[in-house]
């Protein structure tokens, strides 16, 4: 089982990530955030195999945050999600699994799951 969190600071994508990663097979959210902090005390202390990370959430910064989590739990694999496709050369400094524009399709979710 794949243990799944995601990032976000707008809800309505928090919803949608949830709705489409819940029908997937072998796949356990574990967790769903929309501030940075909340998300390193949580995989401080939880296994996490893959995060969805938005890459502008709120006050905080998607890339600082994916260069953080990869500190405290270096196999874990991060994808980008956001709707700024002029970040996506700045985040590959951060060897992301994935990158993917907003808004995402369950087909696309499900690719990068597999």
């Amino acid at each position: 089982m794949m243990k799944v969190l995601i990032v976000d600071d707008e809800p309505a994508m928090l919803f949608a990530m949830k709705r489409m990663l819940s029908t997937m097979q072998d796949v356990e959210l574990v967790g769903s955030f929309q501030h940075a902090e909340e998300v390193l005390d949580f995989v401080r202390n939880e296994d996490v195999d893959l995060a969805f990370l938005d890459i502008k959430i709120a006050e905080d910064n998607g890339l600082e945050l994916a260069r953080r989590l990869r500190s405290l739990r270096a196999e874990l694999d991060i994808v980008f999600t956001t709707s700024h496709s002029e970040f996506a050369l700045d985040a590959y400094d951060v060897y992301p699994l994935d990158y993917m524009v907003k808004p995402i399709s369950r087909k696309r979710l499900a690719q990068t799951v597999t």
